[in-house]
């Protein structure tokens, strides 16, 4: 091999590096915020149990004053009891955590996406690497061809809203944003268009 080749192949070993440390960062990356999608639904479930149960004995305990007091402080005491529900601060929380888990989520599989598409580069650098390192008459051109041919060519699109779609999913990986794109353009393509000639 002369010193041409040898600085080909070198520099097709420095992109699989570069390749394989992108995937190694993309699994931890991708690793953390599905830790974190773990935690979201741990945390509201902590939070919802400490919550009812603070509730419950709060109301338990208005319901033994008012048993004890006399007629006038009862009104107030019921007033309390059934005016201490924090149901709306409750929503607002549920809201953000679907939110912020959503988010995540999205996250989550841009990563996965990405290491898919950096394993398939990985993939085809190994393939022009053997035809390099196989260059000799022996390899027929017929191999080589095939081994680069269409090595670096990666599909993008995903396979859940379809193949001609006509929205754009606003932001790709969210659940609820997948299924509104995915009825807005079943819907799209249902849709007739007549035009009317005026006279």
């Amino acid at each position: 091999m002369n010193t041409d080749t040898n600085k080909e192949i070198g520099s097709i070993n420095h992109a699989i590096e570069q390749c394989t440390k992108a995937i190694s960062r993309n699994q931890f990356q991708s690793t953390f915020f599905l830790a974190i999608m773990l935690a979201i639904p741990m945390f509201a479930g902590v939070y919802f149990y400490t919550d009812n149960s603070r509730q419950v004995s709060y109301k338990e305990a208005l319901l033994k004053i008012a048993a004890d007091t006399t007629s006038a402080a009862k009104s107030e005491t019921l007033t309390k009891l059934f005016g201490s529900d924090n149901s709306s601060v409750n929503l607002v929380l549920y809201a953000l955590l679907i939110l912020v888990f959503g988010v995540f989520t999205s996250l989550y599989r841009f990563h996965l996406k990405e290491i898919a598409k950096y394993q398939h580069y990985l993939l085809g650098f190994m393939r022009i690497r053997i035809a390099a390192n196989n260059s000799e008459n022996g390899f027929n051109t017929e191999v080589r061809q095939s081994l680069t041919n269409e090595a670096f060519s990666y599909d993008t699109k995903t396979p859940l809203i379809g193949k001609d779609k006509k929205i754009e999913n606003p932001i790709p990986g969210h659940p609820s944003a997948d299924i509104g794109t995915l009825i807005l353009n079943k819907l799209i393509d249902s849709m007739e268009i007549v035009t009317k000639k005026k006279n």
